[in-house]
């Protein structure tokens, strides 16, 4: 009786063992880009890392990252992922009044003027009620009372 000595297994291995390198030089061009474009990364990547099994698997990373690649790749993926965490929240769409969005549904048979006007025919409202705030002045010149105006001489 024989048995099979090798294989696709070591071979797998050997291969991933000889591009290691090149494995570490694409993941810090990932988290180098991370870090610069992380505004631009689509808001539900940070969403869900942001909850506790997305905090997870950055953990988890990382501890993959230092243990198979080394601590300065470990160390770009840790500022890399602390950077995504520190961004604000998104504004969601809308007017911003933060509170539950429920849509309305709009009759048909009673229209504005200036829907009649365009020809508009509009089917439901996402947010009829917005919450506004004061127009804040906080300029120099506010705290004395008066106007400034810097084209008058």
């Amino acid at each position: 009786m024989e048995v099979q000595v090798g294989g696709v297994k070591k071979g797998l291995l050997e291969f991933l063992d000889k591009s290691r390198p090149t494995q570490a030089l694409f993941l810090y061009i990932l988290f180098t880009l991370m870090i610069v474009f992380k505004e631009q990364l689509p808001v539900g990547i940070y969403t869900q890392l942001d909850s506790f099994p997305g905090r997870l698997l950055i953990l988890f990373s990382l501890v993959t990252c230092v243990q198979l690649y080394g601590w300065i790749v470990g160390l770009i993926a840790a500022i890399a992922f602390a950077l995504l965490l520190g961004l604000p929240n998104p504004i969601t769409e809308g007017f911003g009044s933060g509170g539950e969005t429920s849509i309305k549904v709009i009759p048909t048979e009673k229209k504005w003027f200036v829907e009649k006007v365009f020809g508009e025919n509009p089917i439901a409202i996402e947010e009829e009620k917005v919450v506004t705030e004061a127009v804040q002045n906080d300029s120099p010149g506010a705290l004395t009372g008066g106007v400034q105006n810097t084209s008058v001489q």
